[in-house]
């Protein structure tokens, strides 16, 4: 035999050593991919909260611009003493449609408070409760 190659007990040690290398590195890559599976989740989430109160805002804007248009059309004059606008007399007269819950399109409820303030500028703010949502100020007029 020749003496100057590798015995069969170095092989067995080198392929050892390269099953252990792999094992470690499978076990690393599951953990990383599970880890940033969770973040993925996480980011997910903050996005999907981002757009549902995105959405409720967007309606309290729609209340709003109905508001303004309803006062107008209506030639309401307003004073420094607020007047409310319920969401159901805006609908009722087709300034907006139902506003619904973003998760269970139950109809939602609100309304606009329209008033001058101290410098004679119209000022309307609008709030909406619905069933995963309440504007913050809803029910303090």
């Amino acid at each position: 035999m020749n003496n100057k190659g590798w015995g069969l007990s170095t092989l067995i040690i080198c392929i050892v050593i390269i099953i252990i290398a792999l094992l470690t590195a499978t076990f690393f890559t599951i953990r990383l991919n599970n880890m940033l599976g969770k973040e993925n989740n996480k980011t997910e989430k903050i996005l999907n909260d981002k757009v549902e109160v995105n959405y409720y805002i967007n309606k309290k804007i729609n209340i709003k611009a109905a508001a303004d248009k309803y006062i107008n059309d209506f030639g309401i004059e307003l004073t420094t003493t607020p007047i409310k606008i319920e969401l159901k007399e805006l609908i009722s007269h087709k300034y907006i449609n139902d506003v619904l819950d973003y998760e269970t399109n139950n109809k939602c409820d609100g309304y606009a408070i329209a008033y001058l303030n101290n410098v004679d500028i119209k000022m309307i703010d609008s709030y909406i409760k619905c069933d995963k949502y309440k504007s913050e100020g809803y029910g303090g007029h």
